[in-house]
Order: C-alpha cells, then structure tokens, then sequence
C-alpha cells in the first residue's frame, strides 16, 4: 500500500511546474470534523456550520484559512511552449 504525504502549497505548485503545468487557480477546502484528542467536540450540524462559515472566509481570501483547508484543489493546465 502507497503511503501519504503531505506536501505544503509551495511543494505541490513546484511538482505542478516541474511536470510542464501552469496553475490557472487554486484554492483550499475542506474545514472539519472538528475534534480533540480523537473526540468530536461539536455536534454534526454545528460543526458543518462552522465549516460553511471557515470556507466562506477562506473563499474571499482571509489570510491564515485561505491556505488552511483540508484539500488542495487546482486548476491548471499544459505550459506553455516558445
């Protein structure tokens, strides 16, 4: 079994133009479960507001949970060549 890694923004956008990609946009998602110790500390809906709460901040670039969101996700495309 393949194990993960986890690589920083910077780490993935450099692979991303190593392999011949230009990133058009990219953007964090994902905020949650919320827990402590293994032990959810919100009840589901208040976490899942929560949630919808932090991804609004991060979409309109609030500094800090712009980049803090569980999944990277990038649109990018062919480099282009001269």
């Amino acid at each position: 079994m393949a194990a993960a890694k986890l690589h920083s923004i910077r780490e993935f956008d450099a692979s991303l133009t190593g392999g011949g990609l230009q990133k058009v946009e990219g953007k964090t998602v994902g905020f949650g479960p919320f827990t402590l110790f293994g032990k959810k500390i919100f009840a589901d809906a208040t976490g899942v507001k929560l949630h919808h709460q932090l991804q609004s901040l991060a979409d309109h670039g609030t500094p800090v949970l712009r980049s803090c969101g569980t999944h990277y996700i990038v649109l990018a495309r062919k480099g282009v060549t001269s």
